[in-house]
């Protein structure tokens, strides 16, 4: 189900005992106030959020007031979380997908380039596996957790 995205702005705050809190600035206010959009996962930055909207996930820029949201990028595929690289230039997730080699269908770690809007499958889970949660370790590795086991992917393979 699709829901309604909110935020806030916080700042950073000193306390009377000379630590630190955060305190809200603004009141709440509606994200994407367009768009009905689920399983969103803000990019590092904060400038892109991507998520599940009209059957498929798609990144979104986010307009510097939070209301306005446009999109950027479409996988065309139905996935669960994703995960933005460090720069924004990158996103990978998962979907399930025909491997090429067997010929059955398994869930596969894809990694899209949103600038050059290009996606490439870097790694099939085995036939009926479920894979979950992938994630930027560093720009160039990324890991993804697959049957009660981590892998860890260097962009195009599995290293360990």
């Amino acid at each position: 189900m699709a829901e309604n995205l909110f935020f806030r702005d916080y700042a950073k705050k000193v306390r009377e005992d000379g630590g630190t809190t955060v305190h809200a600035i603004t009141a709440w206010q509606r994200l994407c106030q367009d768009k009905q959009i689920s399983i969103p996962m803000m990019s590092k930055t904060g400038l892109y959020l991507s998520g599940s909207h009209q059957g498929s996930t798609k990144v979104f820029r986010v307009a510097e007031d939070g209301k306005v949201c446009e999109e950027i990028f479409d996988s065309k595929m139905v996935t669960g979380k994703a995960d933005f690289s460090e720069d924004d230039r990158s996103l990978v997730f998962v979907s399930r997908a025909e491997d090429a080699e067997s010929h059955k269908t398994a869930d596969a770690v894809f990694l899209a380039d949103l600038p050059n809007n290009r996606i490439k499958t870097i790694y099939y889970g085995s036939a009926g596996g479920p894979l979950f949660f992938p994630g930027f370790l560093t720009e160039n590795r990324i890991v993804i957790y697959e049957r009660a086991k981590i892998i860890v992917l260097e962009r195009a393979r599995a290293i360990n």
